[in-house]
């Protein structure tokens, strides 16, 4: 029988925290001086986002990690990472001239339950590179964040080369310049269901607040502590081959839910569900035709991110 922690379970209307760390954590997608890596990662996020129609709240890409705070109406979370990792893994590759695997783990997506929980997560993605006293305040990132789109309430727009249309076009003429299989996808973000009722300025200005909040309160924290950041320029000088020697790792779980109440029903109807796909696995491995996988989850084989 599969491993319970392996099954993903996904609904249409919830939210996830997802995450992923480089190999080794390494700095592999440490902000350049040219911007280069960062164009990488915003493009990526942006293309995958909108070829899967995934509904992107917040997101940050650290040195050797990322956050996302998405929704997947059609739940093709996984389809999305499958994709958006995939295309972020071969371009980074080939930006930092090395071969082999970005990602080895799959990613963790726990659901987000509560409007509270909603917040405070999207408060720590934002606010990730404080958190880890790299920069004094979001804006001072210079790697890829939303903290721009929220300030602004501007889309950010990912612009690459897309080489199997560069492929093409000089299959009929060599001299194709680059620029020519240019692709553009706008990354907007989208408004939080408890503040649906607002105008988009009104929700912005909301999530705004709650992340200078956050920032300030860091700062007086640093303070107390007498702690500085590195800095924006420390953070670029950094090798990208550099491997820390203890980088923290928070353990993997179902759901992130403040109400150990509302937390533990979640648990015990995911519990259903895992029972339930573990009884079609036992079908399908002794060959029967005729097998029903519960929804929301993923019969063996259909997707290798899964």
């Amino acid at each position: 029988m599969p491993a319970i922690d392996n099954i993903r379970i996904l609904e249409d209307d919830a939210f996830y925290f997802v995450t992923n760390r480089c190999i080794e954590a390494r700095f592999l997608m440490r902000p350049d001086d040219d911007g280069e890596m960062q164009r990488i990662c915003l493009a990526c996020l942006a293309w995958a986002a909108q070829k899967h129609e995934v509904e992107i709240f917040a997101y940050v890409f650290m040195s050797n990690h990322f956050h996302l705070l998405v929704r997947a109406p059609k739940m093709n979370l996984s389809e999305f990472m499958r994709d958006f990792q995939r295309e972020l893994a071969a371009r980074l590759n080939r930006h930092r001239n090395r071969t082999g695997t970005v990602f080895p783990r799959p990613f963790d997506a726990p659901k987000i339950i509560g409007d509270d929980m909603l917040l405070e997560k999207l408060n720590y993605i934002v606010n990730n590179p404080c958190l880890s006293d790299a920069v004094r305040h979001p804006e001072d990132w210079p790697g890829v964040s939303s903290w721009k789109s929220h300030k602004t309430g501007e889309a950010q727009v990912g612009r690459l080369i897309d080489y199997e249309e560069l492929r093409r076009l000089r299959r009929k003429d060599p001299s194709t310049p680059r620029e020519k299989a240019m692709r553009s996808d706008e990354l907007v973000l989208a408004t939080l269901p408890m503040w649906e009722n607002k105008t988009e300025e009104e929700a912005r200005q909301l999530v705004v607040t709650h992340i200078e909040e956050q920032a300030t309160e860091l700062q007086k924290e640093r303070a107390r502590k007498r702690k500085s950041v590195a800095g924006p320029a420390k953070v670029k000088r950094m090798k990208w081959r550099y491997i820390p020697p203890a980088p923290k790792r928070s353990p993997r779980v179902k759901c992130l839910c403040a109400d150990e109440e509302k937390k533990s029903a979640y648990l015990e109807a995911r519990m259903t569900t895992v029972d339930a796909y573990k009884r079609a696995m036992g079908r399908w491995r002794k060959g029967k035709s005729q097998v029903s996988f519960p929804t929301g989850t993923y019969p063996p084989g259909l997707c290798r991110c899964a």
